[in-house]
């Protein structure tokens, strides 16, 4: 079946000496993984700077459904992450946003306005030339909305604690233990709703953004199976002491 759709590109890596699989997420599918060639050609080399990191493409194909790496008949670049590959912080915030996504997403059905909400807010990475230590943080929490595990907001109330399997915040820690003090729910609940433009007011330190990077990947183990440790976070980490 013939199809077109826009794509962000989340990682490529090797097949053999000529030939790469690229996962990306489309728009009209969902996750799709991709046989892509690396000839020595200047064609081939030009395509190949395409499947950078979180890049928005144009992808045409033949899809079959019983195949698991699909083939591109045509491809074009909509939109690059070139600039920010160029800045140290925020090529480690896209190592591990692409890290993360591949867990998240790769059975993640189509769901075009989860779709819209990456593609808007790589743009607004790209366009950012500061406050975006955080966006990382920020675009994980918000994310959750699309994965059907956000934060229960009407249960907000400051003070509270936040009980990270029933995802509500409540006025007593719960039984089970797994919960987040007061302090952390809060952000929890200022991250969710904060506009990416307006993160440089929750004056985060540096410790905070590290613990507040932890307690979202256990969030993430708790409600996905099978998610596993992010080799990215040791860069990211390293990179923002």
């Amino acid at each position: 079946m013939y199809e077109k759709s826009r794509a962000i590109v989340l990682r490529i890596h090797k097949l053999d000496d000529e030939k790469r699989i690229a996962e990306v997420y489309t728009e009209c599918r969902g996750f799709l993984s991709f046989r892509i060639s690396q000839g020595g050609g200047k064609r081939s080399k030009m395509k190949s700077t395409y499947f950078l990191p979180l890049n928005l493409l144009e992808l045409e194909y033949d899809y079959r459904e019983r195949f698991p790496l699909q083939t591109i008949n045509e491809l074009s670049l909509l939109s690059s992450m070139q600039m920010s590959s160029f800045n140290p912080y925020k090529s480690a915030i896209i190592l591990f946003l692409s890290e993360f996504l591949v867990h998240i997403l790769r059975k993640e059905p189509k769901n075009e306005e989860l779709f819209t909400f990456l593609v808007d807010s790589f743009e607004w990475l790209e366009r950012s030339d500061t406050d975006f230590p955080s966006f990382h943080l920020a675009l994980v929490t918000q994310i959750t909305r699309f994965l059907g595990i956000p934060p229960f907001m009407d249960s907000y109330v400051p003070g509270y604690y936040f009980d990270m399997q029933e995802s509500s915040f409540v006025e007593m820690p719960p039984v089970h233990g797994v919960f987040l003090a007061p302090e952390y729910a809060t952000l929890l609940a200022a991250m969710y709703r904060v506009p990416y433009e307006d993160m440089h007011l929750l004056e985060l330190s540096r410790q905070d953004r590290r613990e507040y990077l932890k307690i979202l990947i256990h969030y993430y183990q708790l409600h996905f199976p099978g998610f596993t440790d992010m080799k990215s976070l040791t860069v990211l980490s390293d990179l923002f002491e």
